[in-house]
Protein backbone atom coordinates (compact mmCIF):
# COMPACT_ATOMS: atom_id res chain seq x y z
CA UNK A 1 0.00 0.00 0.00
CA UNK A 2 1.67 3.54 -1.21
CA UNK A 3 1.91 5.74 1.80
CA UNK A 4 0.91 9.51 1.43
CA UNK A 5 1.43 12.14 3.89
CA UNK A 6 0.02 15.69 4.32
CA UNK A 7 1.39 18.43 7.27
CA UNK A 8 -1.79 19.50 9.07
CA UNK A 9 -2.96 21.40 12.29
CA UNK A 10 -6.17 19.88 14.33
CA UNK A 11 -7.99 21.31 16.60
CA UNK A 12 -9.50 18.65 19.20
CA UNK A 13 -12.44 18.44 21.71
CA UNK A 14 -10.10 18.92 24.63
CA UNK A 15 -8.45 22.40 23.36
CA UNK A 16 -5.44 20.99 22.13
CA UNK A 17 -3.78 21.85 18.76
CA UNK A 18 -1.89 19.11 16.95
CA UNK A 19 0.76 19.58 14.28
CA UNK A 20 2.13 16.97 12.06
CA UNK A 21 1.77 14.64 8.98
CA UNK A 22 -1.22 12.19 8.62
CA UNK A 23 -0.87 9.45 6.34
CA UNK A 24 -3.68 9.34 3.77
CA UNK A 25 -2.47 5.64 2.66
CA UNK A 26 -4.40 5.02 -0.57
CA UNK A 27 -6.36 8.32 -0.32
CA UNK A 28 -5.35 10.93 -2.90
CA UNK A 29 -6.93 13.71 -0.55
CA UNK A 30 -7.63 14.58 3.49
CA UNK A 31 -11.04 14.85 2.36
CA UNK A 32 -11.00 11.18 1.06
CA UNK A 33 -9.10 10.35 4.49
CA UNK A 34 -11.52 12.40 6.58
CA UNK A 35 -14.99 11.31 5.20
CA UNK A 36 -14.12 7.85 5.07
CA UNK A 37 -16.91 6.39 7.64
CA UNK A 38 -15.02 2.91 7.43
CA UNK A 39 -11.88 4.59 9.26
CA UNK A 40 -12.28 5.78 12.97
CA UNK A 41 -8.71 6.86 13.34
CA UNK A 42 -6.74 9.31 11.82
CA UNK A 43 -2.94 8.46 11.60
CA UNK A 44 -0.15 10.84 12.29
CA UNK A 45 3.57 10.70 12.85
CA UNK A 46 6.04 13.52 14.17
CA UNK A 47 3.50 15.28 16.04
CA UNK A 48 4.02 18.15 18.32
CA UNK A 49 1.43 19.24 20.26
CA UNK A 50 0.63 23.09 21.65
CA UNK A 51 2.43 22.22 25.05
CA UNK A 52 5.39 21.30 22.86
CA UNK A 53 4.74 17.49 23.81
CA UNK A 54 6.40 15.43 20.74
CA UNK A 55 4.98 11.82 19.73
CA UNK A 56 6.97 9.57 16.89
CA UNK A 57 3.12 8.29 16.13
CA UNK A 58 -0.09 8.90 17.32
CA UNK A 59 -3.76 6.82 16.49
CA UNK A 60 -6.21 10.29 16.52
CA UNK A 61 -10.21 9.72 16.38
CA UNK A 62 -12.23 11.58 14.30
CA UNK A 63 -14.90 11.76 16.17
CA UNK A 64 -12.73 14.01 18.65
CA UNK A 65 -11.60 16.77 15.97
CA UNK A 66 -13.14 19.81 15.57
CA UNK A 67 -10.84 21.75 12.88
CA UNK A 68 -8.03 20.24 10.68
CA UNK A 69 -6.15 23.02 8.16
CA UNK A 70 -3.38 21.19 6.08
CA UNK A 71 -0.52 23.48 5.78
CA UNK A 72 -0.06 22.97 1.93
CA UNK A 73 -2.63 22.61 -0.31
CA UNK A 74 -2.85 20.29 -2.84
CA UNK A 75 -6.13 20.54 -5.51
CA UNK A 76 -6.45 17.42 -7.56
CA UNK A 77 -6.94 18.08 -11.35
CA UNK A 78 -8.60 14.66 -12.11
CA UNK A 79 -11.51 15.96 -10.38
CA UNK A 80 -14.87 16.07 -12.64
CA UNK A 81 -16.29 19.55 -10.44
CA UNK A 82 -13.08 20.84 -10.35
CA UNK A 83 -13.85 24.15 -12.01
CA UNK A 84 -17.18 24.15 -9.79
CA UNK A 85 -18.05 28.19 -8.80
CA UNK A 86 -20.81 27.58 -6.37
CA UNK A 87 -19.87 29.07 -3.24
CA UNK A 88 -21.94 30.25 -0.34
CA UNK A 89 -20.41 32.41 2.73
CA UNK A 90 -20.81 30.62 6.37
CA UNK A 91 -20.60 31.32 9.64
CA UNK A 92 -20.25 28.91 11.99
CA UNK A 93 -19.96 28.48 15.37
CA UNK A 94 -18.70 25.09 17.23
CA UNK A 95 -18.70 23.79 20.42
CA UNK A 96 -15.62 25.59 22.87
CA UNK A 97 -16.89 28.70 21.03
CA UNK A 98 -15.01 28.34 17.74
CA UNK A 99 -16.08 30.42 15.61
CA UNK A 100 -15.57 29.92 11.60
CA UNK A 101 -16.22 32.50 8.74
CA UNK A 102 -15.93 30.59 5.41
CA UNK A 103 -16.96 29.31 2.22
CA UNK A 104 -18.30 26.15 0.87
CA UNK A 105 -18.46 25.01 -2.96
CA UNK A 106 -21.87 23.50 -2.93
CA UNK A 107 -20.82 21.48 -6.30
CA UNK A 108 -23.90 19.77 -7.62
CA UNK A 109 -26.48 21.17 -4.60
CA UNK A 110 -29.10 23.49 -5.27
CA UNK A 111 -28.76 25.13 -1.53
CA UNK A 112 -27.14 24.41 1.82
CA UNK A 113 -29.59 22.32 3.23
CA UNK A 114 -29.66 19.81 0.07
CA UNK A 115 -25.69 19.65 0.74
CA UNK A 116 -26.03 18.92 4.75
CA UNK A 117 -28.72 15.95 3.57
CA UNK A 118 -27.33 14.26 0.98
CA UNK A 119 -23.59 14.59 2.21
CA UNK A 120 -25.34 13.26 5.94
CA UNK A 121 -22.75 10.43 6.35
CA UNK A 122 -19.10 12.24 5.50
CA UNK A 123 -18.60 13.70 9.10
CA UNK A 124 -16.61 16.75 7.51
CA UNK A 125 -17.51 19.86 5.80
CA UNK A 126 -14.86 21.46 3.96
CA UNK A 127 -14.21 25.34 3.98
CA UNK A 128 -11.96 27.06 1.66
CA UNK A 129 -10.36 30.84 2.53
CA UNK A 130 -11.50 30.48 6.11
CA UNK A 131 -11.02 32.30 9.27
CA UNK A 132 -11.21 31.18 12.66
CA UNK A 133 -11.54 32.82 15.99
CA UNK A 134 -8.01 33.88 16.38
CA UNK A 135 -8.02 35.57 12.86
CA UNK A 136 -6.22 32.48 10.93
CA UNK A 137 -6.75 32.38 7.87
CA UNK A 138 -7.08 28.66 5.76
CA UNK A 139 -7.18 27.97 2.53
CA UNK A 140 -8.83 24.60 2.87
CA UNK A 141 -10.22 23.41 6.54
CA UNK A 142 -12.85 20.88 7.28
CA UNK A 143 -14.96 21.47 10.25
CA UNK A 144 -16.24 17.97 12.24
CA UNK A 145 -20.00 18.27 11.77
CA UNK A 146 -20.76 16.54 15.48
CA UNK A 147 -18.98 19.69 16.14
CA UNK A 148 -21.17 22.53 15.06
CA UNK A 149 -23.52 24.26 17.06
CA UNK A 150 -25.18 26.53 13.87
CA UNK A 151 -24.55 27.41 10.58
CA UNK A 152 -25.31 30.93 9.31
CA UNK A 153 -25.63 31.23 5.73
CA UNK A 154 -27.19 33.44 2.57
CA UNK A 155 -31.04 32.29 1.57
CA UNK A 156 -29.14 29.83 -0.37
Amino acid sequence: MEKYQEYLSVGTYDGAIIEGTALLYNKSRLSELFNDVTSRFIVMDDTKDDTGRKNERIFLNKDMIIWAAPKEVKHSSNNALFGATEYVEVFIKTIKNIIIEGRINLQVFDNMFDMLRYTGAAPFIVLINARDTNGELHHTLFVNKAAIIHIECSAS
